[in-house]
């Protein structure tokens, strides 16, 4: 094997050669040429590229840094009899908190759930957040919007021209009580595309992206994409929406009569 500066040093005591010693030594330098760029190749795709003399390798590390040395369960869309769920506020926490969940949002449709009237059932190791469903419609049809940890109750019942101009209001609403939005259940009656997210979010907000409940259709139809789906068109739009999987749960398995809208079914970690 030869380095490129000794090939050339060859070739120029090559020429001084006769015609036919000159040809002999040409095909070893191409022989040994060969044979440096097979191995250099090699050496490549087992190694990698070096980098550039005087260029430190960078460290590779994630944007932000967060503890994932154990993980919390919670679900973050819950209702009770506060607003259309068939159990009592006390007996959809103390599910969740005996079903080893960590944290738990109540979200009654426009009333904001304290979680100092439910201190006595929570502690180390459970939390109740402050939550609420701010029920909004846009053209007859839902337009719903968590808020989480805010300091104070947001006015609902509000309709709005657009889905877009209807979510834009709503996360001014949310943010200026300190929460922050979780776009409810997009595929309810319809009620958003990713245009829609897209155009009307902004910053950094959560999405349903899976949910317990029967009648809000997750998985889309024939006119529908899912929720997924959607999710994936807001990232692709430049929307910054994390995921989340939620029960949506408006009783408890026991409650007579109740809806299939049941506790377990959806959580995030």
């Amino acid at each position: 094997m030869v380095s490129l500066r000794r090939a050339r040093r060859l070739r120029r005591e090559v020429l001084n050669l006769s015609p036919r010693a000159r040809v002999l030594g040409f095909t070893l330098i191409a022989l040994a040429l060969g044979s440096f760029i097979v191995e250099r190749a090699t050496r490549l795709r087992r190694h990698g590229r070096p980098h550039p003399r005087g260029v430190a390798h960078p460290h590779a590390h994630f944007v932000e840094r967060v503890s994932a040395d154990h993980f919390q369960r919670g679900n973050l869309h819950t209702h009770s009899v506060r607003s259309d769920g068939t159990a009592t506020l006390e007996a959809m926490v103390g599910w969740y908190r005996g079903h080893g969940y960590q944290f738990l949002a109540m979200t009654e449709h426009d009333l904001r759930v304290d979680p100092g009237e439910v201190a006595s059932l929570t502690g180390p190791g459970f939390v109740v957040i402050a939550g609420e469903e701010v029920s909004d419609r846009w053209e007859s049809r839902p337009l719903h919007v968590n808020a989480l940890c805010a300091r104070q109750g947001i006015d609902g019942g509000l309709d709005f021209g657009g889905a877009d101009v209807g979510l834009g209001v709503m996360f001014t609403q949310i943010r200026a009580a300190g929460g922050t939005p979780l776009v409810n259940h997009p595929n309810f009656h319809g009620s958003l595309t990713a245009d829609d997210i897209a155009r009307g979010a902004s910053g950094r907000y959560l999405l349903e992206i899976w949910s317990g409940h029967p009648d809000v259709a997750p998985e889309g139809d024939w006119s529908h994409p899912s929720a997924e789906t959607l999710w994936d068109e807001v990232l692709a739009r430049g929307g910054d929406a994390i995921p989340a999987a939620v029960d949506v749960a408006h009783a408890l398995p026991d409650d007579s009569g109740a809806p299939r809208a049941l506790p377990g079914r959806g959580w995030v970690e």
